[in-house]
């Protein structure tokens, strides 16, 4: 099953992009008001240089944004999750469900405002690493989701209990075969001697 998501997200990062812009941008015009540079002149070509640099890495960021989401995709198999992302470099990253230990939903106070949320998937094994293995972000149903993983993570663990008690009681029977075998021949090698 293949999740996408939500087309709200574009909104989301749409806003954070905006609110990094008129926190930031004005800052260099800030310290060269400061800095009252003489001539008049250079103090306005450097704040007219200052504002475009600031609209085109606006502009930029806006563009990789939109980019970056068209690149998320995520995918729920029978035995794994599947994670992709990236516009320069492809990120692809397979999670089988037996590693699987948390799913945790965070829900920022922007993503609220949208409606929107995303699963942290942690697993064993991932070391002291405190941040997760894997991140679905931008999901609108997030909680039906994490309960789908859960739902296979724990079908998955079932069956692997499963069928790791059925070579484990074969491996005895053949144990028990063996040493009865053994105690055959140590009682004729006993009544020959």
């Amino acid at each position: 099953m293949e999740i996408k998501p939500a087309p709200k997200i574009k909104n989301l990062y749409t806003l954070i992009n905006s609110l990094v812009f008129v926190l930031y941008c004005p800052l260099p015009v800030v310290v060269l008001q400061i800095l009252r540079q003489r001539p008049r002149y250079l103090y306005d070509l450097w704040s007219l240089v200052i504002g475009i640099l600031g609209v085109i890495t606006f502009i930029l960021l806006q563009l990789y944004l939109l980019a970056y989401i068209k690149t998320l995709r995520y995918e729920l198999s029978s035995q794994d999750l599947r994670l992709e992302s990236g516009v320069f470099w492809k990120k692809r990253k397979v999670i089988p469900f037996h590693k699987i230990t948390n799913l945790n939903t965070l829900q920022g106070p922007l993503e609220r405002r949208f409606d929107l949320g995303h699963l942290n998937v942690q697993t064993a094994g991932h070391g002291a690493n405190t941040s997760p293995e894997g991140k679905l972000v931008g999901l609108d149903d997030f909680d039906r989701i994490k309960e789908e993983i859960m739902q296979k993570v724990r079908l998955v663990k079932s069956d692997a209990l499963t069928t790791e008690d059925k070579p484990r009681e074969r491996g005895q029977e053949e144990l028990l075969r063996e040493m009865l075998e053994v105690l055959s021949r140590i009682e004729r090698n006993t009544q020959k001697a």
